[in-house]
């Protein structure tokens, strides 16, 4: 029963990419995403175990098909305590804003649907963590970039960097959706709690500041009830200036009773109650790291694409990036690549024993 757990990618079907990128699915208005076959993906499943109580949160890479939900890169469920926290309701809903995704206006006006397909530029799974960065790319004059990075079993942080294409007055929302139970608020801070009597409750906390809102309703022809958190940003921005989203998501229940929090230390780090979690480059004192995503829990570092990671004078390098498992107290290294790399050690450090050393693709330890 192991197939499955943890982090999968399920891969585009060829024949489903090129009809994507060929014409509409029905009259829908039509441009080619820019995305290649090779980086398209299909679902990506972050899976805790196969129990009913376990965690299991889905992104969908595909936002057109028969069904044509414009849901590119948005997250379609997180389950965990046998409870359905985020949902993807209902199929007679197609809108962006119905999903938990981005939403773009420039200068007031959606242009352009959110393209058809999303791509993925890294991902692995590493003991005790996993993530994903991925991204839509062309969306309305801007550019997509979403990061999960799952600390298994316990919290999902999510990173969303908006970088403009052409420059304009921007409304980014972001909407996050579940099931109206009648409990649900978002206090002055922005952190928003779902509670479900006995069962637990869902938690989106911002890392970064944002204002925040809920908004509650039923719709024709959907079958519960729904309440969408939404976070906005609206700003003024330049060709090649960014905004970014953080937030922290989980749920407690009774298998997992305990609560999380979020505090930025700076825009690429942040501290949680297990350890400190960041995304890209980041540098503090002594310490630097250039990785798409990394967590320090305990004495373990994992980084997903790494590039480099240093202590002063001491570090390692990695070309092309790979994904890297540090057991500090072990003094042990597991890398994961799929195309051989090259390792190269300075200030004192090796790797396996070597001052640089060429790995074929594959699982190192």
């Amino acid at each position: 029963a192991e197939r499955f757990v943890g982090l999968y990618v399920f891969p585009m079907d060829r024949q489903i990419y090129d009809d994507t990128q060929r014409r509409p699915t029905y009259n829908e208005a039509f441009e080619r995403a820019d995305v290649a076959f090779e980086e398209a993906w299909d679902k990506i499943s972050f899976r805790e175990n196969w129990e009913p109580d376990g965690q299991y949160l889905l992104l969908d890479g595909l936002g057109r098909g028969k069904h044509l939900h414009f849901d590119s890169n948005g997250i379609t469920t997180f389950v965990q305590d046998g409870e359905r926290w985020l949902i993807d309701h209902d199929y007679l809903v197609r809108n962006t804003t119905e999903h938990s995704m981005l939403s773009v206006l420039r200068d007031g006006r959606c242009a352009k649907l959110v393209p058809s397909l999303a791509g993925l530029a890294a991902s692995g799974d590493l003991p005790g963590m996993a993530a994903t960065r991925s991204y839509v790319k062309g969306y309305n004059g801007v550019d997509w970039d979403r990061r999960v990075l799952w600390s298994k079993g316990a919290w999902f942080l999510v990173q969303d960097t908006i970088t403009a294409r052409e420059a304009g007055n921007y409304d980014l929302d972001l909407t996050w959706k579940t099931i109206d139970r009648g409990n649900q608020r978002v206090n002055d801070s922005g952190q928003f709690t779902a509670r479900r009597s006995t069962a637990g409750a869902l938690h989106i906390d911002p890392a970064l500041p944002v204002r925040a809102w809920v908004t509650d309703y039923v719709r024709q022809g959907i079958s519960v009830p729904v309440s969408i958190l939404h976070q906005r940003q609206s700003v003024r921005l330049k060709a090649g200036a960014s905004a970014t989203f953080c937030s922290l998501v989980y749920a407690t229940g009774p298998k997992h009773p305990v609560e999380f929090a979020v505090e930025a230390l700076r825009p690429t780090a942040h501290r949680l109650k297990d350890g400190l979690a960041g995304f890209g480059p980041d540098r503090a004192g002594r310490w630097q790291c250039d990785a798409d995503a990394w967590l320090v829990s305990l004495q373990t570092l994992s980084l997903v694409a790494a590039r480099s990671i240093g202590l002063g004078e001491t570090g390692l390098a990695f070309e092309p990036a790979a994904n890297v498992s540090l057991d500090a107290s072990a003094g042990k290294m597991m890398l994961t690549a799929a195309k051989p790399v090259s390792v190269t050690a300075r200030g004192g450090a090796t790797a396996y024993g070597q001052q640089r050393v060429e790995l074929p693709a594959g699982t190192h330890t």
